[in-house]
Parts: C-alpha cells; structure tokens; sequence
C-alpha cells in the first residue's frame, strides 16, 4: 500500500477558496462628522478599526494553487518555499485581526451609552457584528495557519525523501477553514448593514 500520494485536485481548489479571495475591509461608509450625543473617543476608535481591515486588505494573500504542478513535478522543496510565504501573509493577517478584536470591544463598551436608545441600540448591533466579524477572521486565519503548517511539514518529510503518509485530517481542516471564511463572508454583509443603518440614524 502507497504511504505517500498526491494531493486531490478539489482539495488544493478548496483551500484556495479561503487564499485567494482577500479578507478584505467591510464596506461600511464611517461618518467623520459626529454628534455630541455620542461618546467621546467613537470616531477615533471607529478610525482605527478601518485604517486595520485596511492594513489588512492591502496584504496580498499567496496562491497554493500552484501546490499541485510542484506536487506532480515532485518539487517537494519549492512546495515548502511556497508554504512558508503563504504563513507569512496568513501571520500578517492574523496579527491584525486580534488587534480588531480589541478595538471592536472596545467600540460595543463604548456603544453601551450612546443615546438615546434608538440609536443606542443600533450601535450596539452594528460593532457587536464588528466583533464577531473580528473573533470570525481570527479563527480563520489561526486555522489557516494550522492547515498550512500540516500540508508544509508533509513537504519537508517528502523533501527530505522519507516516507510519510498522507496527512488524513487535512481534509476535515480544509473543510473547517473554509466554513470560517463562509461565516466571515456572511459577517461582513451583516456589519456592513447594520454600520450604514447606524449612520443614517446619526445623521437624522
């Protein structure tokens, strides 16, 4: 029985799903115009959650999809190269989205007082959303991360011509990482909503 084999096709293709396709800035318009009702330290806090999704956005993601030719040419060391660029723009990511999830607790605190109510309660929807868009991304990227390290020791073990078996839990983390990105996807729709709703209500 074969210990080593080649990757899927589909499983590349999966994995690209959540690479390829940027974790980009919600598009949410911030008004830079507030009003007194609302608590001092809002707009800046608002400020410096876009200027990371925007830091963020601007990290270009690296494409494995090229995984499969190095797989097939058995360029098993061009294949752990490739992987190590892709955890440094995952790492990158990463990185900033703990730093969003901070703000964006910060921003739901400070949502608690706004008043009055009816615009309270749409702040507190629209960064309560920021935040689990924020914790979303993050688990994303820490999967990714994981998903990554796998697929790149099983390149090392192969580079250094011994035999390993295939690494049989890599599907159910492509699986895993990409129902994260579905749900960071869905997010994102949501915050953009309820953020547009919130400004319009502001500048009523």
């Amino acid at each position: 029985m074969e210990t080593t084999r080649r990757f899927p096709a589909w499983l590349w293709w999966s994995i690209a799903i959540g690479c390829v396709i940027a974790i980009a800035a919600a598009v949410a318009y911030f008004v830079s115009s507030y009003q007194p009702r609302l608590p001092p330290g809002l707009a800046e806090k608002r400020r410096e959650a876009v200027s990371l999704l925007e830091e963020s956005g601007r990290i270009e993601d690296v494409d494995i999809r090229a995984l499969q030719e190095l797989e097939a040419a058995k360029a098993y060391a061009d294949a752990v190269v490739l992987l190590e660029r892709a955890l440094a723009a995952n790492a990158s990511r990463e990185q900033l989205s703990v730093r969003l999830v901070t703000v964006s607790e910060e921003l739901s605190r400070l949502a608690l007082v706004i008043e009055p109510d009816s615009i309270g309660a749409k702040a507190i929807e629209a960064f309560g959303l920021l935040t689990k868009l924020a914790e979303a991304e993050y688990a994303f990227y820490d999967g990714r991360r994981e998903l990554y390290e796998v697929t790149r020791d099983y390149y090392l073990e192969l580079a250094a011509e011994r035999t390993v078996p295939f690494p049989r839990q890599l599907a159910e983390q492509v699986e895993a990482v990409n129902a994260d990105f579905e749900r960071t996807q869905e997010l994102r729709k949501q915050f953009s909503s309820a953020i547009s709703a919130f400004d319009v209500a502001v500048q009523r």
